[in-house]
């Protein structure tokens, strides 16, 4: 008689104890003050974030997290500092305390598709982190991504279920997160290359060879092309012999990566020593990692006997994005501070160089140093970078770190009032914000470690 007073009680109010659980999930989430500046909180556990150089991305980039647990509800909240007034509400998580039912989803499910209709596609990784699909809909301000677990507590979530919402204003960082990746990954002279000797180069820098069997294939390929290039060069005008030295650098590059054997001379390896030894190029030993060492002789080459040349100002703008550094080993040089040399290098560059068609990647990489300077002093005791690792100008960089973030907010102002659309300008626009409020990026791309 009980158990059928509680099944009528239910089908005349309508609502499951799971509907009541899902109906405060979404309670929470439409109540909660997006947009609005943080200014800490009386009910949750609040923690600033500390970014690193190997972010994920727009999603993970928030600058405090937040935590509260109240009516059996967990629900984390995340802020972002995508603008200049200062960190505001872009994403929620909420889930109920452990053991949930599953049937929560399935109410979360209906009360969503009654308020937005059907699910738009599932949810995926790239979108909000998760190692698995969801479910997704869509109002006009806001993204609700809802992922069930039934079989336990695999990667990502902790209970059965999840319900994470982001403000359209995060979802569209989030989708520029491949425009912003490209600009520190750019090889500009890529395209420079393949016009001159076909696109086979491209197709040799790419391949990744599966069996040993097709790795020494493909070192054949790339270490006949390359040789034939330096041939050409010996009798190539200086323009188009620079380019070539720089196409023949690259192909080095990724045969150092594919041989092995130095014992013999007689090897794969040996012979193809010998043979750049007669170019002036010299492969080294095996790295710890594979491999052999190649100290990029022929970028140097081009940058330093050809410095006015399209090919050399190409070799100038690698060496910045190398930090001046192209030792294969795993030591550090004595100053761990690339950025000094990109700055030094950069600032020269430009004075002598002012109509260089290459401005926008020069001015990146200066401003990617003056950012690394600003972010390595201050970088927490723990930073998996700098403290494993001496560093004898901690001290005088640290006192000179507000004027780098001066200059690292001019050089990306100046890329994006240069090149609006291209990658660089939107990693500038996501970086510019964090800067002007003198928040750390994390930024350690200049920064010699062996972490």
């Amino acid at each position: 008689m009980y158990s059928a007073l509680l099944l009528l009680g239910s089908a005349l109010f309508g609502q499951t104890s799971a509907d009541t659980i899902a109906d405060r999930m979404l309670a929470r989430i439409d109540g909660a003050q997006w947009r609005v500046p943080f200014t800490g909180s009386k009910s949750a556990a609040c923690q600033p974030r500390t970014l690193y150089q190997q972010a994920f991305g727009a999603n993970g980039e928030f600058t405090e997290h937040c935590v509260s647990r109240a009516g059996g509800l967990i629900e984390e909240s995340f802020f972002y500092a995508f603008d200049e007034p200062g960190p505001v509400l872009l994403k929620m998580e909420v889930r109920p305390e452990p053991p949930a039912d599953v049937e929560i989803a399935r109410a979360l499910r209906e009360i969503l598709t009654k308020r937005f209709g059907a699910p738009t596609r599932e949810a995926n990784m790239i979108e909000v982190g998760m190692p698995f699909a969801g479910d997704r809909w869509v109002s006009e301000k806001l993204h609700y991504f809802l992922f069930q677990n039934p079989s336990g507590m695999p990667l990502g979530i902790s209970g059965a279920v999840l319900l994470i919402v982001l403000d359209s204003r995060l979802f569209g960082e989030i989708r520029k997160d491949a425009l912003v990746d490209q600009a520190d990954s750019a090889d500009p002279a890529r395209p420079f290359l393949e016009r001159l000797v076909g696109d086979y180069y491209g197709r040799l820098i790419d391949a990744y060879p599966k069996t040993s069997f097709e790795r020494d294939i493909l070192a054949k390929q790339t270490s006949r092309e390359a040789l034939d290039l330096l041939g050409v060069a010996n009798r190539a005008l200086l323009d188009e012999r620079a380019m070539l030295l720089l196409a023949a650098n690259g192909l080095i590059t990724k045969l150092s990566t594919l041989l092995w054997e130095v014992d013999s001379e007689t090897a794969p390896a040996g012979l193809i020593r010998l043979q750049l030894a007669k170019f002036g190029v010299k492969l080294g030993g095996i790295l710890h990692d594979g491999g052999l060492a190649y100290n990029q002789d022929l970028l140097w080459r081009a940058w330093r006997e050809f410095p006015d040349s399209q090919a050399g100002q190409l070799a100038f703008v690698e060496l910045q994005q190398r930090g001046w550094f192209t030792d294969p080993g795993t030591s550090c040089p004595a100053n761990p501070d690339l950025f000094h040399d990109v700055i030094e290098h950069g600032e020269a560059f430009l004075a002598q160089h002012p109509a260089t068609p290459f401005r926008k990647e020069v001015l990146f990489t200066l401003a990617a140093a003056n950012e690394s300077w600003w972010s390595i002093a201050h970088a927490p005791a723990g930073d998996p970078f700098v403290s494993d690792i001496p560093y004898p100008r901690k001290n005088l960089n640290k006192q000179q770190a507000a004027a780098a973030r001066a200059r690292a907010v001019d050089y990306y102002e100046q890329i994006v009032k240069l090149a609006p659309e291209s990658p660089e300008a939107a990693s500038a626009e996501r970086r510019l914000p964090r800067l002007k409020l003198a928040l750390d990026t994390g930024q350690r791309r200049f920064f010699c470690s062996y972490d």
